[in-house]
């Protein structure tokens, strides 16, 4: 039975943002992590008032101060995860539509620039991505 709190719906499929971020990569921060805070999130609220207090996500995570002392903290902490994931979800686009945007003259302009050309800023991107650490899982 899903809660009042819930994932976005993903416009795109967890394949569909590959070769940017590969789909096992996606798989487990959308059904795994994603669905965990989810799952927790509504867990930790049932049996109170804050759905109908608090409607939305946004709502109860703005109202932090007001929650009762039992559940404030896992509801910072799984509200939290729950609202950063559809912020992070919802600012993702399928790889065709990168590929397929136009970069602006004036853009195009800073980026010769800095880099001399476009495939000097993606390699600069690669390296400085590459050198960010994660969970460890791949």
């Amino acid at each position: 039975m899903p809660g009042t709190y819930q994932r976005i719906k993903l416009p795109y499929g967890l394949n569909e943002l590959e070769p940017i971020i590969y789909f096992k990569t996606m798989y487990y921060h959308y059904n795994i992590l994603h669905q965990n805070y989810e799952t927790k999130l509504n867990e930790a609220v049932r049996g109170s008032e804050l759905e109908q207090q608090f409607p939305t996500l946004e709502k109860l995570m703005e109202n932090l101060e007001q929650l009762p002392a039992e559940i404030k903290e896992d509801v910072q902490f799984f509200g939290g995860g729950l609202i950063n994931h559809n912020f992070f979800f919802t600012h993702l686009v399928k790889a065709s539509k990168i590929l397929e945007e136009k970069i602006g003259l004036e853009l195009l302009g800073v980026i010769e620039k800095k880099f001399t050309n476009l495939e000097n800023l993606k390699k600069e991107l690669v390296k400085s991505a590459l050198k960010v650490r994660g969970s460890g899982w791949t």
